[in-house]
């Protein structure tokens, strides 16, 4: 698996505000993460030291091997791109859409019903803190309506994306902490239980 994500935007503490879901991700889709190597950076200058750039290899349970670069200081347009390599063929999502190739042409994949988020409600997009409510509002959206079903019992449509759980998040932060631990010890290898608690 590559995951490259290169944002104009500079967060502080980056590996926890926006890598944190793109290692929810991974967990999701691969299983459990069980070794890390992980180096951090500040690459734009940010007051406070805080980081705005890592990158880490990694191997799953299932012995998947991932590498990750994730920069929020880059200047010009963003990057995003997240690949999934297999011995079949490769899936890979692309500045927001999907795709598929098993040794043919590249094919896009149409998005289930039940992943497409709700429409963005009105707002005033020059209000600088709502720079990134124009996509996050509507997976919080979606996030809350599940919430809600849950709560109600209300069943989950068959084939639709499981409930996250706090073991879910418990795996991630591991992650994040083996990431920092990784490279406060000059990128050497922080093996993990299968990343679950």
């Amino acid at each position: 698996l590559i995951v490259t994500g290169v944002q104009t935007c500079a967060l502080p503490i980056f590996l926890n505000a926006a890598g944190v879901h793109v290692l929810d991700r991974l967990h999701t889709w691969l299983g459990p993460i069980t070794a890390v190597s992980g180096r951090m950076q500040q690459l734009g200058g940010l007051d406070g030291g805080a980081d705005d750039t890592y990158s880490a290899l990694m191997q799953t349970e299932r012995g998947a091997s991932i590498s990750i670069q994730h920069c929020s200081a880059a200047q010009g347009d963003g990057v995003s791109v997240c690949k999934v390599i297999g011995t079949e063929g490769s899936v890979w999502l692309d500045q927001g859409k999907a795709y598929i190739s098993t040794g043919g042409a590249s094919a896009p994949i149409d998005v289930p019903p039940d992943l497409v988020p709700p429409p963005t409600p009105d707002f005033d997009a020059d209000d600088p803190k709502h720079a990134f409510t124009g996509f996050e509002l509507p997976l919080f959206i979606r996030l809350a309506e599940r919430l809600r079903d849950e709560i109600t019992g209300t069943p989950v449509t068959a084939g639709a994306p499981a409930t996250p759980t706090f073991t879910d998040g418990l795996a991630t932060q591991m992650v994040i902490d083996a990431i920092r631990d990784s490279s406060a010890g000059s990128g050497r290898v922080i093996e993990l239980e299968g990343s679950t608690p």
